[in-house]
């Protein structure tokens, strides 16, 4: 499981590319779990999502994926428990 700090750090990082205007492209091994995690914290930092809906508006982002839009994402408890106390 990522810390909290190391969140801190890839979004940070994220935020840093699109600030000048260069794509970011988030992706672990399978794109779900880690990605997801990633994901959904910077929708709550930016104000994009809420508490809430946070984990829905990952669901609804995720359904261009036709392949595997039906999978679960974050993949565990530990991932939601993560984007849920998620306070960056």
């Amino acid at each position: 499981m990522t810390t909290t700090d190391r969140m801190r750090s890839i979004l940070d990082a994220i935020d840093l590319s699109l600030d000048a205007g260069e794509p970011v492209y988030v992706h672990c091994f399978g794109g779900m779990g880690r990605t997801g995690t990633t994901i959904c914290c910077w929708l709550l930092r930016h104000g994009l999502a809420n508490k809430n809906d946070v984990l829905s508006a990952l669901t609804t982002l995720r359904q261009a994926d036709h392949e595997r839009a039906s999978w679960p994402a974050p993949e565990n408890k530990d991932q939601e428990s993560f984007i849920l106390d998620w306070k960056g």
